[in-house]
């Protein structure tokens, strides 16, 4: 199964959830919080992809900046960040706080993914931030 939906390029891909509220780890938690969409999501809405708690996080990230649990949250296994969780399901407003008032680096890898990575005919570092938008699909988020 491919949790992360990073096997092959996709477009207009459904937000992925690989991670649970009910997580024993904090911070895979704080992660299925960021990476949870929205109600009734659908690309022919035309609106922009929004977490569910997209408020939660942008306030959190906005007072505490780099200080936020979500900014503090990294998976153990995965690697993956908050910015990494944004961008995996497309949520600029979010991928945007995190690298402006968190402070995230979007050049940060998730080594861990990098198996879904081909260097042969990738041009990027790894798992980073504008690999993992590109390879959903997120084109919006990357320009």
């Amino acid at each position: 199964k491919d949790a992360f939906g990073l096997r092959k390029y996709q477009v207009n891909c459904h937000p992925v959830e690989p991670f649970s509220e009910n997580d024993p780890l904090e911070a895979r938690q704080l992660l299925a919080r960021v990476m949870k969409p929205e109600p009734g999501w659908g690309i022919e809405r035309q609106k922009e992809r929004k977490s569910h708690y997209h408020d939660d996080v942008f306030d959190s990230v906005k007072r505490y900046e780099k200080s936020s649990p979500y900014c503090l949250a990294t998976c153990p296994v995965t690697g993956l960040t908050g910015l990494h969780a944004a961008c995996l399901n497309g949520y600029l407003s979010l991928i945007k706080a995190f690298i402006e008032l968190g402070k995230q680096n979007p050049l940060d890898v998730a080594e861990p993914l990098c198996v879904y990575f081909d260097g042969l005919t990738e041009k990027s570092r790894g798992a980073d931030a504008l690999w993992l938008c590109r390879r959903r699909g997120h084109k919006d988020c990357v320009d």
